[in-house]
């Protein structure tokens, strides 16, 4: 079934529901959805791509350790 399809029956549905505890647990489920939707889609492609970078360096063994790149600071910006 089609997304619009299956919108339209769902929708055909909650129209035919005359039980109001009903059609409340419906708007309760539907809210609770919104609200668990994946943060991970709310970030910008370029937002995720780097975090899928840095994630595959991170595999590589490609990092420093907290204390050396605060050694190297100074060092980057002349602060010397």
């Amino acid at each position: 079934m089609e997304i619009e399809q299956l919108k339209l029956r769902l929708i055909q549905l909650v129209l035919e529901i005359d039980n109001q505890e009903v059609l409340l647990k419906v708007l309760e489920i539907l809210q609770n959805f919104e609200v668990k939707t994946d943060p991970w889609n709310e970030l910008s492609e370029e937002v995720q791509n780097d975090i899928e970078e840095a994630l595959q360096e991170v595999e590589n063994g490609e990092v420093i350790p907290h204390n050396e790149a605060l050694k190297l600071i100074p060092q980057k910006h002349n602060l010397v």
